[in-house]
């Protein structure tokens, strides 16, 4: 058996669109001031997509990014983990989308839906993997396009003004000194406290169907 290889992060990559919504723009369009909003969140501006743009398409350039940064080739990526929230469609994942984008194909490659603790998850998958062997280099991307799916009314305020889109990406590969990189992870989870944060729509769990029986 292999001798065990800590991971650590070769490097990192980010993206995001070229409109900025500022506080200003807000406050056309709900009940609020940019004084309420710089005080409670410490936000001045956030950036929105253009039409017909998805966690995909905003994370190449972050993949890229992140992937120069690591003198690594895509081709020579053993694994794709692709963290959202607001996936492009619901089949298939982001991240074939993200794989073809990329111009590779042959690795592994899945989405991993736990929202704002999902890059951490990805980073634990990411280092279990390089850490047994499984994977030399791995890709872990974290998209988020929330702009089409906030109500940007004075109801929806306090979540309309917090989130934006972009992109966010690191590549992690192997690391000999044990001293140096990932060098364990703790990770944890409390589903009865479910409902807190749930989101109820679009679902699945709704009838009736498209089509009936």
């Amino acid at each position: 058996m292999s001798e065990l290889v800590n991971s650590r992060i070769l490097g990192l990559g980010h993206h995001v669109p070229e409109r900025v919504v500022t506080n200003a723009d807000l406050t056309r369009l709900m009940d609020t001031s940019e004084e309420w909003i710089q005080q409670r969140t410490g936000i001045q501006e956030r950036r929105f997509i253009s039409e017909d743009r998805g966690p995909a398409e905003l994370a190449l350039p972050a993949a890229q990014e992140a992937l120069r940064a690591a003198d690594v080739k895509a081709e020579d990526l053993d694994l794709i983990l692709f963290g959202t929230l607001s996936p492009d469609v619901d089949s298939p994942s982001s991240a074939s989308l993200l794989q073809r984008a990329l111009g590779v194909r042959g690795m592994p490659v899945f989405d991993v839906r736990n929202q704002c603790s999902g890059f951490l998850y990805m980073l634990a998958v990411a280092d279990s993997f390089i850490r047994t062997g499984g994977a030399r280099y791995v890709l872990v991307v974290g998209a988020e396009v929330h702009s089409t799916g906030i109500d940007l009314s004075t109801v929806g305020r306090e979540v309309a003004v917090i989130f934006g889109d972009g992109a966010g990406a690191a590549v992690l590969g192997p690391e000999a000194d044990s001293r140096r990189g990932i060098l364990s992870t703790h990770l944890h989870s409390e589903g009865k406290y479910a409902e807190k944060m749930m989101i109820e729509t679009p679902t699945h769990r709704l009838h009736p169907r498209l089509t009936e029986a």
